[in-house]
């Protein structure tokens, strides 16, 4: 009781400014039985009182008077919505499933749109994207085989983070295969368990052969999906622009490939569906049911078609006080009062919404949804009372620590999925691998886990290669550094030697000299002319010995000029320098890898052979 006391709050408390008027109304009802006869034109108000028959009319009308203040205190307090608890209600979302097929072929590089087609049909596919406010979109892009960019999903901001990366030269085979693109949407209906679906695709032109491929594809298919085409392009056609190449050339002739819009409304026309060109504003889009207030309606509007979730709200209490009004309306039985009464209950029986303040319309939880649509997840999240919304919106916000602690209260596959988005932000790259683990494991079909768990388990094992190449740099720098140091050692040695043997040679000249010295006193004079000679040759083999120490290189070899020669580690700086730009600068270099794999593993299974007659542009 306490707690819903403490919860008791008005839905819209701007009626409760209708009791300031009751006591107007009281004054006017009184006046009204003050003057409610002509006397008082004629006899002064002190002396009618006495004039007058009193009546027991007087205490009516008084206590009337004070019957119709409750009652119309009671109907503004029961339309201000007095209410202390919450409940259930339903919250309706469509399934409005459409998957997008972008043409990458190279003849969509022709010129003969400003700036080209490929430019104009990417310029329409964000309007395209920007008008579906509800239900799951798909992209597929294709060439010489079909890749899907994006899984049926109502997040439209992640393919457009996709359109820049989007181009003819990301695709691993050339040509031209819709009828593969096709197959794909079709496999991502079966894959949602989609009860009514359509696939809407931007090209340039399709081949007859094709054409006749994907009509059966689709009639043999369950669903049966319509497909309608935006058409880009001319029928005088255009070159090929190459970047860095020119234009595009068949034997030295240039390609000048040209719109059929004729053939593509003979295929749609077939398919339940319908081929325009395209057009610089939106009337395309409209005739062709983007938007989801007209799509859904049209091709959306069975019971079977609803998905109905658990939404909590506010409930308005204030039936309960048409309980007391109704008694007290038997009460004030008078023609005037009821009169009051009638207009009363006209304002409660249909509350307005006309209000400019949302509380009075819009629950926090609605008010919230109002801001994630406007881009401001940090007020929507904290706005939101529904945790899994919370969590979700301090996601998009880049809270991710908010995120994860959200999340872990209730491990359901929303909140398993979310929690494993923010650890993947947070670089926590196991622990969001486990928790994709875990959100295939409840949901095998699951294309958005699935495929962040590829990317995470890629980045790990990136990881994993550099830092055994780094260990392996670490090593092989050890291995340099003792060779270096053994080097030294070696030459170090080598310089000792020579110091040694230089010092025992002059120590035996040294010897030699005192040892002729002594022989040049013991001779007579008669040899003194021939020892002057011997001591002159003495003396010259000592100079050139003298000359050629100092000449010698080996002396420069000191431990000072050993510690200069060493080389630097500059390997260190660049192996750090690789390991933080992990994040390559192209920013179509995933989807690149990722269709390469594909188109390998396709390959190696022999799904795209190319086909006699099939268009390489």
């Amino acid at each position: 009781m306490l707690e819903q006391l403490s919860q008791f709050h008005f839905l819209r408390p701007l009626w409760l400014s209708g009791l300031l008027f009751i006591p107007l109304f009281w004054v006017l009802f009184k006046a009204k039985r003050l003057y409610q006869n002509d006397w008082h034109k004629v006899i002064d108000a002190s002396f009618l009182t006495h004039l007058t028959p009193a009546s027991s009319g007087e205490t009516t009308n008084q206590s009337g008077h004070y019957l119709l203040s409750l009652i119309l205190a009671l109907s503004v307090l029961a339309l201000a919505g007095p209410s202390w608890q919450k409940k259930p209600a339903p919250v309706i979302q469509v399934q409005d499933n459409l998957v997008v097929i972008l043409d990458l072929s190279l003849s969509m590089l022709a010129t003969d749109v400003n700036p080209d087609r490929l430019t104009r049909a990417k310029q329409k596919l964000e309007d395209l994207l920007k008008l579906r406010k509800e239900g799951n979109t798909a992209l597929i892009v294709f060439s010489g085989d079909a890749h899907v960019v994006t899984p049926l999903t109502d997040d439209v901001q992640t393919i457009l983070a996709n359109m820049d990366a989007i181009d003819p030269f990301i695709m691993p085979v050339i040509g031209s295969r819709p009828d593969k693109a096709v197959s794909h949407a079709l496999n991502l209906f079966e894959q949602a368990n989609a009860k009514k679906a359509r696939i809407i695709m931007l090209t340039d032109g399709i081949e007859a052969k094709q054409a006749d491929d994907i009509v059966a594809m689709l009639s043999d298919s369950a669903l049966s999906p319509p497909l309608s085409i935006l058409a880009v392009g001319t029928a005088q056609g255009g070159p090929i622009s190459i970047p860095k190449q020119g234009y595009l050339k068949d034997q030295g002739q240039v390609i000048l490939p040209k719109l059929d819009i004729n053939s593509l409304k003979a295929l749609t026309a077939r398919t339940q569906g319908n081929a325009l060109e395209m057009s610089l504003d939106d009337t395309d889009l409209e005739r062709l049911n983007i938007a989801p207030q007209t799509g859904t309606q049209t091709h959306f509007s069975t019971e079977q078609d609803i998905q109905q979730r658990k939404y909590d709200t506010w409930e308005d209490q204030g039936i309960f006080l048409l309980f007391i009004l109704l008694p007290l309306a038997l009460l004030a039985y008078r023609k005037n009062m009821l009169i009051v009464l009638a207009l009363c209950f006209s304002f409660t029986s249909e509350p307005s919404y006309a209000l400019s303040w949302e509380d009075l319309w819009k629950t926090k939880d609605q008010q919230a949804q109002a801001l994630m649509d406007q881009g401001l997840y940090e007020d929507a999240a904290a706005l939101y009372e529904s945790p899994t919304h919370k969590a979700y919106a301090n996601y998009q916000a880049g809270n991710y620590d908010a995120t994860v602690t959200l999340t872990e209260a209730k491990q359901d596959l929303i909140n398993l999925y979310n929690q494993a988005n923010a650890l993947a932000k947070q670089h926590k790259l196991e622990e969001a691998l486990e928790k994709y683990n875990e959100v295939l494991n409840k949901a095998p079909n699951h294309e958005d886990a699935r495929h962040n768990k590829a990317l995470v388990e890629k980045i790990l094992e990136q990881q994993k290669q550099e830092q055994q190449n780094q260990d392996q740099q670490n090593q092989d720098q050890q291995n340099q550094d003792q060779q270096n140091q053994d080097q030294q050692n070696q030459d170090q040695q080598n310089q000792d030697q020579q110091n040694q043997d230089q010092q025992n040679q002059d120590q035996q000249n040294q010897d030699q000299q005192n040892q002729d010295q002594q022989n040049q006193d013991q001779q007579n004079q008669e040899q003194q002319n021939q020892d002057q000679q011997n001591q002159d040759q003495q003396n010259q083999d000592q100079q050139n010995q003298e000359d050629q120490e100092k000449n010698d290189p080996s002396d420069d070899m000191t431990p000072s000029a050993m510690e200069q020669k060493e080389p630097l580690t500059d390997e260190e700086k660049q192996s750090y320098e690789q390991w933080m730009r992990r994040v390559p600068d192209d920013p179509g270099a995933l989807l690149r890898r990722k269709f390469e794999q594909q188109a390998q593993e396709r390959a190696r299974s022999q799904q795209n052979i190319r086909r006699e007659g099939d268009p390489i542009w």
